[in-house]
């Protein structure tokens, strides 16, 4: 079972639709709220269908959430991941997400990135960590992170 988790303003909704009915693909989605930015997809009520259905979570955040409202959510998050053990995660953390995109609305620092990195990497044998570039933000990020060797 793999996950894959994002933080990035808009909705994951290429890899949420790919995988609605993929039970063997957790998914969970921190990003604004469709009602105030593009795609309008990843409403809350959307968890995935038939037999993945609970193996997928939206988060829809409100315009100018920050690092205090993503404290808020983010346990939710880890506890639905937790739930179903992946052997391996994939965190898309967009670097739009964070304060001082012109075009979104989120306020992150990038100490939230930092966050979900950390904490996901904790109980898995590897997280890849994939942010995109952005002139307000450090610029591109690709990593892997292991905090322990996997089977070989």
């Amino acid at each position: 079972m793999s996950a894959t988790s994002t933080s990035t303003p808009h909705h994951g909704d290429g890899v949420f639709y790919a995988f609605e009915e993929d039970a063997a693909v957790v998914f969970a989605d921190l990003h604004e709220d469709g009602r105030y930015l593009y795609p309008g997809t990843g409403a809350l009520e959307e968890r995935g269908r038939g037999a993945a259905e609970g193996t997928k979570l939206n988060v829809p955040l409100p315009p100018g959430a920050d690092d205090e409202v993503f404290a808020r959510v983010w346990p939710h998050v880890m506890a639905h991941l937790e739930k179903f053990a992946p052997e391996f995660i994939i965190l898309q953390c967009g670097a739009d997400s964070l304060e001082g995109d012109p075009i979104t609305h989120l306020r992150f620092s990038p100490r939230v990135h930092g966050r979900a990195a950390r904490e996901l990497a904790a109980p898995q044998p590897t997280v890849s960590v994939t942010a995109g570039c952005s002139p307000w933000a450090a610029g591109d990020t690709t990593a892997t992170i292991s905090p322990r060797p996997g089977p070989r």
